[in-house]
């Protein structure tokens, strides 16, 4: 009979841990048991000697997301200030499509919203999507509110760095320090979009990868409240811990003052 063919479309993360569980109880089933010479004569069991985990074998939580009947995601996924509209797929032949902390499928899509480099004061949302440029993967941030003007990079944080000095730009000053958080603005180390990505078709083929284990589990830890204080990947904390107290300063900096510190507040004058 014909083999059959394998899906292309990434397993569930449910059934991945169902696997992983499964082989971590068979290997723990197995008791070899050491003996040694006592001064008797007599023999008795030695200690057993702890095992070291290996660099990465803890597991890491991972929230379940809604599947479809077959264990397939649903998309777009929707995490807490970005959303996955497509995970792409494993380039295995180019050694530039993966690194030891990411795989960079080609045809991957995200989405953010963020300042807009037209006015700052605004929101805009941004796509982020990883291309096919040959020997490596081609990384481009568009904004809804400036489509000619992509940037582009050969990684993350290259045109991640772009957009945030583009912002600064648009803001007349550098109300916000370019940081290498690139991968994270694409939701790339994500643990539910990790895993996912990781159980695509070919990611086993990726030599330098490391592997990150996961289980999925609703006690998982929520990173709303964490991404709402951090002003590299969320537009309300860039306003409130950014863009407004360095309007502030603008705006002080401009009132004339009298000797002693005292404020003279400019008061629009009244028409005649």
């Amino acid at each position: 009979a014909p083999a059959q063919a394998r899906s292309s479309t990434p397993p569930s993360i449910a059934t991945l841990g169902g696997i992983s569980d499964s082989i971590d109880k068979q290997k723990s089933s197995k008791k070899v048991l050491k003996r040694r010479n006592t001064k008797d004569g007599l023999t008795e069991e030695a200690p057993r000697a702890k095992r070291r985990k290996p660099a990465g074998a803890d597991k890491r939580l991972v929230a379940p997301i809604p599947l479809d009947s077959c264990g397939r995601p649903l998309f777009p996924i929707v995490l807490p200030g970005c959303k996955v509209h497509s995970l792409g797929e494993i380039v295995t032949d180019r050694a530039g499509f993966h690194c030891q902390e990411s795989l960079y499928p080609v045809g991957y899509c995200s989405s953010r919203i963020y300042a807009s480099v037209l006015n700052a004061n605004h929101a805009c949302i941004y796509t982020c999507t990883i291309l096919d440029a040959g020997t490596g993967p081609r990384f481009e941030i568009v904004a809804e509110d400036a489509p000619e003007r992509p940037f582009v990079g050969s990684s993350p944080d290259e045109c991640y760095v772009a957009l945030l000095r583009a912002v600064n730009r648009t803001c007349g000053a550098e109300v916000i320090v370019p940081a290498a958080r690139g991968a994270d603005f694409f939701a790339l180390p994500h643990p539910t979009i990790q895993n996912l990505v990781q159980s695509c078709p070919g990611a086993r083929k990726c030599p330098n990868y490391r592997w990150v284990r996961f289980e999925v589990s609703r006690s998982a830890t929520d990173e709303t409240e964490r991404l709402d204080s951090d002003p590299y990947l969320s537009y309300a904390a860039f306003r409130q811990l950014c863009l407004q107290p360095r309007l502030a300063a603008i705006a002080a900096a401009s009132e004339p003052s009298l000797p002693g510190g005292v404020t003279i507040k400019q008061e629009p004058m009244d028409s005649v």
